[in-house]
């Protein structure tokens, strides 16, 4: 995975201390895989299942442009920053999860569909390819023996914890592998160990280890001392 087009892009355009804030929601290394993954598909329509504190829609719209819908979806009443363009808001007394939502005035743009709500992904992955999401992006997509709910991650190593608690396993792997065209766990920017509830977990990075030059390290600060929160940001692309 080449991120250097974008990191610069990041901290010069994108990145304030506001992002770094986020505590209970993606920081800044999540942001940053987040807004190289929009950068290339360059959609049309973004869903966001998953809002905290509004840090992450401000990153989408400065990834996607201004003629870009985005649709945010939260059940909690949200107090934090609301895009004030182009951007539909679910939230509190009007939510719709994206169970629920109707997208079919989008069937002919290119969608992109969010998940940062702790929900069992696999379910999630179903929902978009029944309502013709072209990619979705899956944040928390832990790696095997981490996570509160099934992950992708889980699916392709066969952590069966969550899988067992299907009638047939084996049929929801391959189901669920066949509707993937491609799948990538886009590798954190700084190496080392990611830490969670569940332990410490290895996390591949772009710049590898040892990263001696000190300037790098400056330049890209945030991402350098937010490296261990960091949480696996997959992109798919349906079939």
């Amino acid at each position: 995975m080449d991120y250097s087009s974008y990191l610069n892009e990041f901290m010069d355009e994108i990145y304030d201390e506001f992002i770094s804030e986020n505590a209970g929601g993606m920081k800044a290394p999540d942001m940053f895989t987040l807004y190289a993954m929009l950068k290339d598909i360059n959609p049309d329509v973004v869903i966001e299942s998953g809002l905290w504190k509004g840090q992450c829609t401000k990153v989408i719209r400065g990834a996607v442009g201004e003629e870009c819908k985005i649709i945010c979806l939260e059940p909690r009443t949200l107090y934090g920053w609301q895009d004030d363009g182009n951007t539909d808001y679910y939230i509190g007394e009007k939510f719709i999860d994206f169970e629920s939502l109707n997208l079919s005035e989008y069937k002919d743009d290119k969608v992109v569909a969010i998940f940062d709500d702790h929900i069992n992904k696999v379910k999630r992955l179903f929902e978009s390819k029944s309502k013709n999401v072209d990619w979705s992006i899956f944040c928390n997509n832990y790696p095997k023996n981490c996570g509160s709910h099934l992950t992708l991650e889980h699916i392709y190593k066969q952590d069966m914890r969550y899988i067992n608690q299907y009638r047939n396993p084996d049929d929801l792997i391959t189901k669920t592998k066949e509707l993937i065209e491609e799948y990538k766990v886009y590798p954190n920017i700084f190496p080392g160990k990611i830490k969670t509830g569940e332990g410490i977990f290895d996390c591949e990075s772009y710049f590898k280890e040892p990263v001696e030059d000190k300037d790098i390290i400056e330049k890209y600060k945030p991402l350098y001392e937010e490296k261990e929160s960091y949480r696996w940001n997959t992109l798919v692309k349906l079939k």
